[in-house]
């Protein structure tokens, strides 16, 4: 069997035009909802949740479990993280600008598989079945890496492409590379987020593309297998890639959404004076913890008060004119935030 990097000029990348734009044109406009709603945000803990999440999940596909909390507290520390793997992964995102080298290359190499040697791999490199260690792809021999690394990056560098499209063809071309004998999955991985960064021309991480990868991962290394064993034609691969994505854009929308309802919730009523506990039941409605419309049950139920302390908290966000009761009264009394 031949692998796609065994035909001439195998770089010469083909796909389904027509199919490619109308998807990519899906992520647009989700990406273009995430945006809209993020803009009104400054919430740093809930992109720091997502950058946890999203190392955890690249560890996760290549078989190695992290503990979140290790990471979370790695994460909070940002560029100054003790831990340089991680620094890698949020330098990515962060300096998403900066050319990608091979010094970069080879620096990230250095972080993500734990070797000082900053070189390409000497010997072969395999993919095992995730089923029987049998083997599904060989990448080019090592006599080959200077060239096709150089290939790559100057393409990287060089080549007007949309960022999104050049994320799926990116982390293709490089796995199938697979300069290094490990951490080839991370940094490819690194690299997508990178070019994804510079598709929204930020810094931020507001969705987890990992994670959703995660969530498919027999069909990542099925298509991906299948693409490697293919003959230029990546169709298949960039559909899956860019449909992965569209989900991850509204997992990290409907991450953000209750926090925006809040923010414009706040704007809106101006609610100054609000005592706390009865802001909590506010942004636990918007959040979903309550359910809405909501009983005095439900408040009583999520605060740990009585039903009568959480009526009067109920009696004080109505005469705020932040909460409306239903038309029944007495015990089957509902109540809904007056959004």
């Amino acid at each position: 069997m031949l692998y796609i990097h065994q035909f001439p000029d195998w770089t010469r990348f083909r796909f389904d035009s027509k199919a490619i734009i109308n998807e990519l044109g899906q992520v647009r406009l989700e990406e273009g909802r995430l945006l809209g709603i993020s803009e009104m945000l400054d919430d740093d803990t809930l992109e720091a949740e997502t950058m946890v999440r999203d190392i955890v999940a690249t560890y996760a596909i290549d078989g190695q479990q992290l503990d979140s909390e290790i990471v979370k507290e790695q994460v909070s520390k940002k560029e100054k993280a003790d831990n340089a793997a991680f620094r890698s992964l949020i330098g990515a995102i962060r300096n998403f600008r900066d050319d990608i080298d091979e010094a970069r290359i080879l620096g990230w190499h250095a972080t993500l598989a734990g070797k000082p040697q900053r070189q390409y791999r000497s010997g072969p490199a395999q993919v095992l079945s995730r089923t029987d260690n049998s083997v599904v792809f060989a990448g080019p021999g090592p006599e080959r890496l200077p060239h096709e690394m150089g290939n790559f990056i100057k393409w990287l560098n060089t080549t007007q492409l949309d960022s999104v499209l050049k994320a799926a063809i990116a982390q293709f071309w490089f796995l199938t590379i697979r300069p290094f004998d490990k951490a080839n999955g991370k940094i490819a991985r690194a690299i997508t987020n990178l070019l994804l960064a510079r598709a929204e021309s930020s810094g931020h991480l507001r969705y987890s593309l990992n994670e959703q990868i995660l969530n498919d991962i027999d069909n990542y290394f099925k298509i991906l297998s299948a693409t490697q064993s293919g003959n230029g034609d990546l169709t298949e691969w960039i559909l899956w890639f860019l449909k992965t994505l569209r989900n991850a854009i509204r997992e990290g929308r409907s991450a953000i959404k209750p926090h925006a309802e809040a923010v414009r919730f706040k704007g809106k009523k101006g609610a100054e004076g609000i005592q706390p506990r009865a802001q909590k039941i506010v942004d636990a409605v918007i959040a979903g913890k309550i359910p809405q419309p909501f009983k005095v049950t439900d408040v009583a139920k999520f605060t740990g008060t009585s039903h009568d302390s959480a009526l009067r908290d109920i009696q004080k966000l109505i005469a705020q004119k932040l909460v409306a009761p239903s038309k029944k009264g007495g015990r089957s009394t509902s109540y809904s935030l007056i959004l």
